[in-house]
């Protein structure tokens, strides 16, 4: 049965001609508010957010003779400086435009110049609601009049400015930000607005700036964390996350939206070995297999996410995050399970990737449509497309791709080709889509102060911390598998870009973007994103563990990484994170778990150094850092390749046969490590440093 089919037979409420159905009296008791919205690729716990349903067939027709009449009735559903034209194929009258400009200081000047209301419209390329809104509620005509007379609207692509989307993706998109002439915040609302409704705000808002009465609201300024023991946060952090885990609809998160959580399925296999807790494997092997429904069926990819309270209803958007994620976690499935349907699915994947969102330069594209919408303003829903074969779909045409290439991304997708390869190191050729790809993040978005551009030919001033993570990853991953020693030397000197640009020094955290002379008022005032602290807390912390500590140099990126997650743990922002605590989760069970490391040593050349070190890798371990060294320099050389598995304070005797190489590493770490022991390592004072000297290691 197709997912348009499965939807189709749950039998649930009318439908409207784009093939969502429109919200019940049901919708209270589903947690949906009084508005649609869009998905952010990272969103918040959606606990207000509408869930978009879909279904096919003949029902559709019927629905489509009554529900325009219903013009104001939502769909339920939650969460691209570039402007963002108004979205449809069909023309746009004149007197309904909206004067759109782009986020700039020219805009925020003139509001303040002229005493104009501020709007900041945040949209994606691929959202529906977003289409929506545009094609009803901005092309309305009193509306625009409106805008136009008394508003700046400004209006930004969220995947294109990472510090604007950061700022209002708890609202879903489309977001819209309400700020006074100075910037100063007002109001924010979620999702789809109607025309009716949104005119009686903007008439609001309007007569309370006439009156004296529209004012900005403050903002509390950020607190202390009210614990430093990264210990104690992680057994508070985890408690969290586990209060978000529904054994009944399979994985994270307590709403009707079922969401892939990489992080959080990730953060299971973590804990099954660091603390010896089977059930946390079987819960996470248990939402792989649910989240395999999002799979397309005809051309691989991941949809976003399902609705519904099932994996099967889903919305049919791909992003290419989503993508990097489940790549990465159905990689760990196979290395663990060894059961092929596992590297299976994640091939589904790289095809994707390789046939629709791969650029002839190497670089891959943000995302792929729901929807296929046609220039002369006509729609076919996701549910009826994606109900079709290949044949079928390209007769009608492909939905949009949006061709952008952003450094994050491109980092994301970078790193989970390289830990597919590590899974499975015959698909070499996913191993030259990562190389090409960072090739490409090096020669066009690295800057001259080591940092790199969001999108290659972005010439302003303002880097994102986001960007500078994720590449991060990518780089020191490239490293692991490739024992390439210019992937840790560009690692490194992102690392200390990052450290130099955009950590605080005051407060420990990393903010999420360089100044931004183009912002004004509230907008101008630098984020701590968790989740983006937390990544680069990982990046700094893997690139510490593939470092030589043994020549006397003081490197700061585990203390900085550990300082970094201990500011952002406020419990009010950890708390505001929801079910997306788990990328936090997983940071700060890395800096406190006990590492070991396994050393390839060899000849690269010689076939029995590779088939030691593609043994090494496929040992997806959350203690375990893979390296490879050259004969003699850490260890003896006994003129024969070998693998050493070293802790803190021992090393095990040489291993020679890949075969046998995971069998006897176990047995080693199992005589070190008991259960639980990963919350040992800053108890006991370690704070994150190797021994004096690697060779340390093997005495």
């Amino acid at each position: 049965m197709t997912f348009a089919t499965r939807a189709e037979a749950k039998g649930r409420g009318p439908v409207r001609p784009d093939g969502a159905h429109v919200c019940s009296g049901r919708a209270k008791e589903l947690g949906c508010p009084s508005m649609g919205a869009c998905v952010a690729p990272s969103p918040d716990e959606p606990a207000r957010g509408w869930t978009l349903r879909r279904r096919s067939g003949w029902r559709r027709f019927l629905v489509a003779l009554v529900v325009p009449l219903l013009s104001t009735t939502v769909a339920c559903g939650r969460r691209s400086e570039g402007v963002v034209a108004p979205s449809g194929g069909g023309p746009v009258d004149a007197d309904a435009a909206v004067a759109w400009v782009p986020w700039s200081r020219d805009a925020f000047d003139r509001a303040r110049a002229e005493g104009r209301i501020v709007l900041v419209n945040v949209v994606a390329s691929w959202c529906h609601f977003c289409h929506v809104m545009d094609e009803r509620t901005y092309a309305d005509p009193r509306v625009a009049a409106l805008l136009r007379e008394h508003f700046v609207a400004i209006r930004v692509d969220a995947d294109a400015r990472p510090d604007v989307a950061e700022r209002y993706a708890a609202w879903g998109w489309p977001a819209t930000g309400i700020l006074t002439p100075t910037a100063e915040p007002v109001l924010e609302l979620r999702g789809y607005q109607s025309p009716d409704r949104f005119l009686a705000i903007l008439r609001d808002l309007v007569e309370r700036k006439r009156t004296g009465r529209l004012r900005g609201r403050v903002e509390p300024p950020p607190t202390a964390p009210e614990d430093a023991d990264l210990a104690r946060i992680r057994q508070r952090a985890v408690a969290r996350l586990d209060a978000f885990y529904d054994p009944d609809r399979i994985g994270w998160g307590r709403t009707e939206q079922r969401y892939p959580l990489a992080d959080a399925v990730e953060h299971a296999f973590w804990r099954t070995e660091l603390a010896g807790d089977a059930a946390w494997r079987g819960r996470a092997l248990d939402t792989l297999e649910a989240t395999s429904n999002l799979l397309d069926p005809v051309w691989g990819g991941l949809y976003q996410y399902s609705v519904g309270g099932v994996w099967t209803d889903p919305h049919f958007e791909k992003i290419a995050r989503i993508q990097a994620g489940a790549l990465r976690t159905f990689a760990w499935a196979y290395a663990l399970t060894g059961q092929a349907r596992w590297i299976e699915r994640a091939r589904r994947i790289v095809d994707y990737l390789r046939s629709f969102l791969l650029d002839p330069s190497g670089g891959f594209y943000t995302s792929q449509d729901a929807d296929l919408r046609r220039m002369d303003g006509s729609t076919v829903p996701g549910a009826r497309y994606y109900d079709l074969d290949d044949a079928g779909r390209r007769a009608l045409g492909v939905p949009r791709i949006d061709k952008a290439m952003y450094a994050d991304n491109n980092g994301e997708i970078v790193h989970a080709l390289a830990v597919f390869y590590a899974a499975s190191p015959t698909d070499r050729d996913a191993l030259g889509l990562a190389a090409r790809a960072t090739d490409r993040l090096l020669a066009e978005h690295r800057d001259g102060d080591g940092l790199v551009r969001h999108a290659a030919d972005d010439d302003g001033p303002v880097r994102y911390l986001r960007d500078q993570a994720a590449v991060g990853l990518a780089l020191v991953q490239m490293f692991r598998v490739t024992g390439k020693a210019r992937y840790l030397d560009e690692a490194r000197r992102l690392a200390d870009a990052a450290i130099d640009h955009l950590w605080d020094r005051g407060s420990g955290a990393f903010v999420a973007n360089t100044p931004d002379p183009e912002a004004a008022g509230v907008l101008a005032r630098p984020l701590r994103p968790v989740a983006d602290n937390a990544r680069m807390a990982r990046f700094l912390l893997s690139l510490d563990e593939q470092l030589d500590h043994g020549e006397g140099s003081e490197q700061p990126y585990a203390s900085v990484a550990r300082a970094a997650l201990r500011a952002v743990a406020d419990p009010r922002m950890l708390a505001a994170e929801g079910k997306m605590i788990d990328t936090y989760v997983l940071a700060v069970e890395h800096a406190v778990r006990e590492p070991a490391w396994l050393t390839v040593t060899g000849d690269p050349t010689d076939p029995r150094t590779r088939a030691l070190h593609e043994a090494a890798l496929r040992w997806f371990s959350a203690r375990i850092v893979v390296e490879r060294a050259p004969p003699g320099r850490w260890y003896p050389d006994s003129g024969a390749p070998a693998a050493y598995l070293c802790t803190r304070t021992a090393c095990s005797p040489p291993m020679r046969d890949p075969a046998a190489l995971r069998a006897g590493g176990t047995r080693f770490l199992g005589r070190t490590f008991g259960p639980g022991t990963g919350e040992g390592a800053l108890a006991a004072g370690a704070e994150g440093r190797v021994p004096a000297a690697r060779a340390d290691r093997a005495r």
